[in-house]
């Protein structure tokens, strides 16, 4: 097990981790579309235009859905949802950003997060510790576990009371 961790290596993966700003760019095209009926043409205006992005409609609900997110069954990509309807719907771009919190302004706060973290050296030094600290602990009670389990496995001396035996350390586990 790699037991060490690094500040720098906690700063690179916080900054690494932050989302792209994409759905802010979605969001402008809708704001200068609000108000009017939603069409196919506004998926040229779309980042990565019409070969990217598709207008679905399922379950009563209308999304803006990009490639990525349909073939991979929503693992990758991105889902928009812009109305609960099929017919008739119009380009309600604040409706949008509200119902799409996960990309929109929980998005925003989680790269703030993750900004503000990798801007502060004494917090990436401080959770490499943890993260260390916490990978030694774990393999030491790792080894605690194995050795448990044999001393008190099948055949031998404390195996009748096996489970009282792992009760009284905390390690039973139901």
């Amino acid at each position: 097990m790699n037991l060490t961790f690094t500040a720098d290596a906690v700063r690179a993966k916080l900054l690494a981790a932050r989302e792209s700003d994409e759905p802010d760019a979605v969001l402008a095209v809708l704001k200068a579309h609000d108000g009017k009926q939603l069409t196919k043409r506004l998926l040229a205006k779309l980042p990565g235009g019409e070969a990217r992005w598709l207008i679905r409609q399922v379950a009563g609900m209308t999304s803006l859905e990009d490639r990525d997110y349909l073939h991979s069954q929503g693992n990758r990509g991105t889902r928009l949802l812009v109305a609960y309807q099929l017919t008739s719907v119009v380009v309600d771009a604040a409706w949008v950003e509200e119902k799409n919190a996960a990309y929109f302004a929980a998005r925003r706060e989680r790269n703030r997060l993750r900004e503000a973290a990798a801007a502060s050296p004494e917090a990436c030094q401080h959770f490499a510790g943890t993260l260390a600290a916490y990978a030694r602990a774990k393999e030491a009670l790792d080894a605690a576990k194995a050795d448990l389990d044999r001393l008190t496995g099948y055949g031998s001396p404390f195996s009748p009371d096996q489970y009282d035996w792992q009760r009284l350390c905390g390690a039973y586990e139901k």
